[in-house]
């Protein structure tokens, strides 16, 4: 499968300055390889776009790049809601039947208000650090050295670029 601005627009993009961007770069489309994909990254494109290209439902479709993407980090999920709504989503991707879309949406909210739950508690711990680290200078050091900018981006850089290999590989497939 080439992604072209045409395909790209045929499934939503159409209005995207990156879908424009995209036909200025490779005027006759581009293979989905993992190449093209860090390319259109370092271009500024929003080459999640291309996850339009695959079938929502299924082994190689949208969902199955999304449990695909969060497995690395699943050993992080505290809250058994989360966890709950990764594993029916994994069911879903290898058996549709498996899981009804009502029970998966409700996996998805409770999954949802666990994280708006650890977003508000993290939010608050943060605030009450910041404050308590504007009166110690030590403390200052630690949270200034714990929000390091180069190695936040440094880790976002390296979950895009792992996030571009997998999709790359599905598009591949997917022809």
């Amino acid at each position: 499968m080439k992604i072209t601005y045409e395909l790209l627009c045929a499934h939503g993009a159409a209005d995207c300055p990156d879908a424009r961007l995209f036909r200025e770069i490779w005027p006759d489309g581009a293979e989905p390889t993992v190449e093209v994909l860090d390319r259109a990254a370092a271009e500024g494109l929003d080459w999640l776009w291309c996850v339009k290209l695959l079938p929502l439902e299924g082994i190689g479709g949208q969902r199955d790049f999304s449990v695909r993407c969060v497995d690395p980090v699943a050993h992080l999920l505290t809250d058994e809601r989360s966890v709950r709504a990764l594993d029916l989503a994994g069911r879903r991707v290898a058996d549709p039947s498996s899981v009804s879309d009502r029970e998966l949406d409700a996996a998805e909210d409770a999954a949802w208000a666990a994280a708006d739950a650890a977003w508000d508690a993290a939010w608050d711990a943060a605030w009450d650090a910041a404050r308590a680290a504007a009166w110690d200078a030590a403390r200052a050091a630690a949270w200034a050295a714990a929000w390091d900018a180069a190695a936040r981006d440094a880790a976002w850089d390296a979950a895009g670029a792992d996030q571009r290999s997998i999709l790359s590989a599905m598009l591949m497939v997917a022809r």
